[in-house]
């Protein structure tokens, strides 16, 4: 796969495309820490521990997984601290690089049972024992699963490579500075409550209905304000919108509600732009939901002032 060589040192101001920078980096990276994970699987196995073959209800590879998680940390570390954007050709590369990372660690495994050389060949051995594959439970092992044994291989495949994919996954889904070509930082500014605590009784009663609608009005129209003079540029006013409708003194008190807007700014280290974000938060718990209302892009000055705010 052909990536083009990457350009020099971004600097503000400067525009970069991420698509033209080296992934080279990211997948030496990549590769390096699938070595690792691989071997230290292989070590494990050699002390009668199979973390690869370790599954949730027979189904689910966990193990697999966890391995593949490791195996990708070196090329997300890389890829966040240089700037590298995770586009699809990236994700390709890797998820190649760790399928046969996976493929590597089931040939030394291979290699270890026959290491003077001789005995079958490597597929053979391969489907072998995967045939003879036996789940252990509370009433000891069960029989060979046959067929099945080639499934539960594949299953564990698709668990290294898709553990492999979460770091990245995660670094796609980061607001990023194509400008700059880095990541941007969030920073929680305020939360605005918007609701009130719920009870176990009497939860739905008319006048405490009417309250949490006006608090999310009041809310709403807080989130308004603070838009506007972001929009106009005007960076103190913003922040002491923030300051007046959702004090630092009162953060608790909001997130205890069963309602509450809060305000991000996700802001880029080297040009200063950042993006300001207001997301509705609701629930408690296990039963949070969250939904973006409103992302605005802000220029340095109202960046700095707003950070200012939060610090």
């Amino acid at each position: 796969m052909d990536f083009p060589a990457q350009p020099p040192d971004a600097f503000a101001g400067t525009s970069v495309d991420p698509n033209q920078r080296s992934a080279l980096p990211v997948l030496i990276a990549t590769a390096v820490s699938t070595a690792l994970a691989v071997l230290a699987q292989h070590a494990l196995m050699a002390r009668g521990i199979n973390v690869i073959g370790f599954h949730v209800n027979y189904i689910l590879p966990l193990g697999a997984v966890l391995v593949g998680l490791v195996a990708s940390l070196g090329g997300g570390i890389v890829a966040y601290n240089g700037g590298h954007r995770v586009t699809g050709r990236l994700l390709f590369a890797v998820s190649a690089l760790l399928l046969a990372g996976y493929g590597a660690s089931q040939y030394l495994t291979f290699r270890s049972a026959f290491p003077e050389g001789g005995g079958p060949g490597f597929i053979d051995w391969y489907e072998f024992s995967a045939r003879s594959i036996r789940f252990s439970g509370k009433r000891g092992a069960g029989g060979a699963l046959g067929g099945w044994g080639l499934a539960v291989r594949a299953l564990q495949a698709a668990g290294f490579v898709l553990g492999g994919l979460i770091a990245p996954l995660i670094l796609r889904s980061l607001p990023y500075c194509a400008r700059c070509g880095r990541y941007r930082k969030t920073k929680e500014l305020a939360v605005v409550g918007a609701g009130i605590p719920d009870k176990m009784f009497g939860n739905d009663a008319p006048e405490r209905v009417e309250q949490r609608k006006q608090l999310l009005e009041a809310a709403q129209a807080a989130r308004a304000e603070v838009f506007a003079a972001a929009a106009k540029a005007d960076g103190p006013g913003a922040a002491a919108l923030l300051d007046r409708h959702g004090p630092r003194a009162r953060s608790k008190e909001a997130h205890a509600g069963n309602a509450r807007i809060v305000f991000e700014l996700a802001h880029c280290p080297g040009c200063g732009e950042g993006e300001l974000k207001a997301t509705l938060v609701t629930g408690q718990g296990k039963q949070i939901k969250r939904e973006q209302l409103q992302a605005q892009s802000v220029t340095p000055p109202v960046a700095e002032s707003l950070l200012m705010r939060g610090s």
